[in-house]
């Protein structure tokens, strides 16, 4: 969408070498990536694969576009999905990770804080460097790239993610998929407006 591209240009959060690098020390933006993703829920598990076993939200209202710099809206809805689901045996985190300047470092502080001394030794990744940032569709991607991890044991890799910032210093999947036996993936969407959502999906036994 024009306008959409236009305002997110004014903000000067595209990236101008057109290349997403999630947590990468060279990235200086997102792309726009167009797509739609659809879950199917049911409130009886009968045959299903998955389960989304906790839910948090927050509204920092920090600021119009830009996020809590101490990442406590994130935090907390991060805290809420894993108080309701508990956060043993979590294997996999589908970050929002928008390949901004701003947004990344926050994000994983927001994770360590969270998930304390385990989040290092969790995988890591963002969809949005391989297929740029859905924008109203970003969090349904996301949620299928955990379901992904934890029904198939696949961890995709952000694509353009070759030199970690040391900010956002994680186990981060690189260069290829991971493949590991995965039980259960926290993901995270988070928008302007400090609207904040995480959820956690787990393999149904």
């Amino acid at each position: 969408d024009p306008l959409m591209l236009v305002g997110f240009g004014l903000m000067e959060i595209l990236s101008a070498r057109g290349i997403s690098r999630p947590f990468d020390s060279r990235r200086d933006g997102f792309i726009i990536g167009e797509g739609s993703a659809m879950l199917v829920l049911s409130r009886e598990r009968a045959d299903a694969t998955a389960a989304i076993t906790g839910v948090g939200r927050s509204l920092d209202a920090h600021h119009l576009t830009a996020p809590d710099l101490e990442g406590d809206g994130a935090y907390r809805a991060m805290r809420a999905a894993l108080t309701e689901a508990g956060a043993q045996g979590l294997g996999y985190i589908q970050a929002h990770g928008t390949s901004t300047a701003l947004n990344d470092p926050i994000e994983i502080m927001a994770i360590r804080r969270a998930l304390g001394p385990a989040a290092q030794h969790i995988p890591l990744a963002s969809v949005k460097g391989a297929l740029g940032h859905w924008v109203a569709g970003a969090g349904a991607l996301g949620v299928l790239c955990g379901l992904e991890a934890v029904t198939r044991g696949v961890l995709l890799p952000p694509a353009g993610l070759e030199q970690p910032d040391s900010q956002c210093a994680m186990n981060h999947i690189t260069q290829k998929a991971m493949h590991r036996d995965t039980h259960k993936a926290l993901i995270n969407a988070f928008a302007f407006g400090g609207a904040n959502c995480s959820i956690v999906v787990e393999r149904c036994p």
